[in-house]
């Protein structure tokens, strides 16, 4: 997903906002915005986006703004928050999966991104995983799953999609910390 994913970053510091772009530019599409009001207008004109960098502050409000922007348009993204320092609270009680100290160093920068769009990965394969699962039971409990007639092999390519889902979700979460599972699966059971 790394090469397909998009970033939205949304800083009204200028400077960072180019450094962070031309930097993540040779591995990801990367959009800008300056404030809650450019990212709204941003998700608008193309809500394509899988990682957001927000500041904690922007001139027209808190970064929880352009979280409830995406969330407004359906967004499944994954978002980190630029501070000044370590944060006093919990950023993922403010709806963050990542904060970066600001200026982060390009290797940082590119870990988080890295981190948030495996999340945002695991997300969906769980996501997929979980549909697919329901309906190989339907098809078991309708069809006589894997007894079903020989030439409807659906209930052999739902099985085998999840099998594959299964080794990337393990292969996904094998790179992730405790604060990784806990940022996965902190939505669990709400729509997102």
């Amino acid at each position: 997903m790394e090469s397909e994913a998009t970033v939205l970053i949304v800083t009204e510091n200028r400077e960072r906002g180019r450094r962070c772009a031309s930097y993540l530019c040779t591995a990801y599409a990367v959009r800008t915005a300056g404030s809650v009001a450019g990212a709204r207008e941003a998700l608008d004109d193309d809500p394509k986006v899988d990682v957001a960098l927000v500041d904690d502050e922007l001139p027209d409000g808190p970064a929880e703004g352009v979280l409830r922007a995406m969330q407004d348009r359906d967004v499944l993204a994954r978002a980190g928050v630029f501070t000044e320092g370590v944060p006093e609270t919990d950023v993922a009680e403010r709806g963050f999966d990542e904060y970066l100290v600001t200026p982060p160093a390009d290797d940082e920068l590119h870990s988080a991104v890295r981190r948030l769009v495996d999340l945002l990965s695991y997300d969906v394969k769980l996501r997929e995983s979980a549909e697919l699962v329901s309906e190989r039971a339907s098809m078991e409990a309708t069809e006589g799953g894997a007894e079903a007639e020989p030439a409807d092999d659906r209930y052999d390519r739902v099985t085998a999609r999840l099998e594959s889902l299964e080794r990337d979700i393990r292969s996904i979460g094998g790179r992730f910390g405790a604060t990784g599972y806990r940022a996965a699966f902190r939505d669990v059971g709400e729509e997102r």
